[in-house]
């Protein structure tokens, strides 16, 4: 009931800039945080939910192979038949603690990782 006030609220007038701010800024502390060494670090965000979009591990492997880092965490299926760590997981484990996640990012540049499990 929450969520649909606040999307009945926010859809009747736009945001204005301090309060884009004030909901960025909390959003950011929900929740735990990854900090990596790298000096710059990518991400690639799609709104789910759409069948037969796999774009994630291709843009994760192009991404690194050029250099940058992007540790990329992705939803198991919650909208579609298969979430993008659902279709990963064809190909290669997505069940990375965050030793893990981080030793295959240092090795590779890059992840996909689908639990959530970063303590």
């Amino acid at each position: 009931m929450q969520i649909s006030a606040f999307v009945a609220a926010a859809s009747g007038q736009a945001f204005d800039h301090d309060e884009t701010v004030a909901l960025t800024q909390a959003m950011l502390a929900a929740g735990d945080r990854l900090h990596w060494a790298a000096p710059l670090i990518v991400d690639k965000h799609c709104v789910g939910g759409l069948p037969g979009n796999r774009t994630t591990p291709l843009v994760v492997a192009i991404v690194a192979s050029a250099g940058l880092t992007m540790p990329k965490t992705s939803s198991r299926a919650i909208t579609s038949p298969a979430g993008t760590a659902d279709a990963m997981e064809t190909m290669a484990p997505v069940n990375l603690d965050l030793h893990t996640m981080r030793r295959v990012v240092d090795q590779e540049g890059g992840c996909v990782s689908g639990e959530g499990r970063y303590s």
